[in-house]
């Protein structure tokens, strides 16, 4: 099966528009995780500018090296002889190229110049304040290294602070980029898909190209000792960081449901202040758990969760098991995946669920404004609601079950109950979504302010604002 790019055209569009505005000097820093498709996206881009252009990817470890691939690529891009013998050389040069004509620079895998050629990245910074960012030309670093780029780029001390135009954090695949990559699969193999392998390119590209059962898939990239995946979400940590054990510890204590600081310090016998660095580290700089408050509640009520779904499906299945599998035994890992499954991606349809109001604020759904200002999950001691919508003048509660049974009355009196457990003032609604549908008592009740969802309407609800992208994304294809 051939691998092919997917999605990515506000991204792209965001580049293109850049580049084709190009007066004087931009400069680009993009960044994010490992594997979520940095290169490609740059790749696709450099691809479709006509105007001149280099791309260096930096898979070298000394400066002789380097120069030598500066020489050759400045000759296969101006078909003309420069040797470069010191940095000063390849800035000068396209300085002067870039007086008259728009040139693209991309250098790939930044990072690892500074272990090499720190003088590359000082000369780069000398070069932009004195003539490049006069010029017309549009450098890009980017890097796997999310801390590093932090580092030079992005953090008041980097040799680079200050010099960026525009900045682009670039993340996972959402739910619903996902299933662009997916058209022929049901909705529910979708969201359990995404259950497993999240939103990372590089994941659900692996996932594809195998074709085989979900599951199928998951033993022969994460189960076997050899596959792909079997060590990922460590091997993530080990490239970020020199002692990555205390945060394998935290992702592990999350992943068993220790969601307050309290809890994972407990778990890990240490005080709360002890891991407050580390969790900063895990949400802020690198991406991997996000903090949510409770709306309408107590800040100090906050909760951490696994941002990535492979991540989160891996350090709750797989992590204690590794020896296991490394010995060839991974039965145990796959009854218990099995027996867990529904109760898993039911956490995550609620993931879904919000995305999708999220995408749909401002919007239509069975003749119904979807509108509010903020959105978020409300919990109280053992008691939470799955999502809920804040407007200025009323509060919608959303119940999700991901369940093979249907919805009754029974629940949207459970819901009404806990709404009135929140500080909400002002006019309640409700919303209901069920992957299985809703009993017909409940459906005849006809109840005022409430509003049912199943999956095949949500299905065509998301076909159909795609269709209407598909028609913008038409309209770029020229270029694209």
């Amino acid at each position: 099966m051939e691998k092919r790019f997917y999605n990515r055209v506000q991204e792209l569009e965001f580049l293109r528009s850049k580049f084709i505005n190009l007066k004087k000097g931009e400069f680009g820093v993009l960044y994010g995780r490992r594997r979520v498709g940095k290169s490609e996206l740059l790749r696709k881009f450099f691809g479709k500018v006509k105007e001149n252009k280099i791309y260096i990817n930096v898979v070298y470890d000394n400066k002789r090296d380097f120069m030598n691939a500066l020489s050759i690529k400045i000759e296969e891009t101006f078909k003309e002889s420069v040797k470069i013998s010191k940095w000063e050389d390849f800035f000068s040069y396209v300085s002067q190229k870039s007086a008259d004509e728009k040139i693209l620079l991309v250098i790939d895998e930044f990072q690892r110049v500074n272990y090499f050629a720190k003088d590359f990245i000082f000369n780069l910074q000398e070069s932009w304040d004195n003539s490049l960012k006069d010029k017309r030309i549009m450098v890009i670093i980017c890097g796997s290294s999310m801390s590093m780029m932090h580092r030079l780029a992005l953090e008041e001390k980097g040799p680079l602070y200050g010099r960026k135009t525009f900045s682009y954090h670039l993340k996972q695949f959402r739910y619903i980029d996902l299933r662009e990559m997916f058209k022929e699969k049901s909705e529910e193999e979708k969201i359990k898909i995404f259950s497993v392998f999240g939103g990372t390119p590089k994941y659900l590209s692996d996932f594809k190209f195998l074709d085989k059962d979900l599951f199928e898939s998951f033993n022969y990239l994460a189960l076997s000792e050899n596959g792909s995946l079997f060590d990922e979400p460590i091997n993530a940590l080990k490239f970020e960081l020199k002692n990555p054990e205390r945060y394998i510890s935290i992702l592990k204590a999350i992943s068993k449901g220790k969601v307050e600081s309290k809890e994972i310090a407990d778990s890990l016998g240490l005080e709360n202040y002890e891991i407050s660095p580390y969790l900063k580290n895990l949400s802020e700089l690198l991406d991997i758990i996000e903090v949510n408050d409770p709306l309408f509640g107590k800040k100090r009520m906050k909760r951490y969760g696994i941002k990535d779904n492979f991540f989160r499906f891996w350090y709750r299945f797989v992590y204690s098991y590794r020896e296991q599998v490394a010995m060839g035994n991974s039965d145990a890992i796959q009854k218990r995946i099995h027996k867990e499954f529904g109760t898993y991606c039911g956490r995550i349809f609620e993931d879904i669920v919000r995305e999708f109001f999220i995408f749909m604020n401002g919007k239509e759904i069975k003749n119904k404004k979807i509108e509010f200002i903020e959105c978020g999950k409300w919990w109280e001691k053992n008691e939470d609601i799955d999502l809920v919508l804040k407007s200025k003048s009323k509060t919608v509660f959303l119940e999700a079950k991901f369940k093979e049974k249907k919805m009754g009355s029974g629940c949207f009196e459970e819901l009404k109950r806990k709404s009135q457990k929140t500080s909400a003032s002002g006019k309640f609604e409700y919303i209901i979504i069920s992957k299985s549908g809703f009993e017909q008592e409940l459906i005849d009740r006809n109840v005022s302010g409430l509003l049912l969802l199943d999956l095949k309407e949500i299905t065509k609800i998301l076909d159909d604002e795609m269709k209407k992208e598909e028609v913008i994304q038409l309209q770029m294809k020229g270029w694209f």
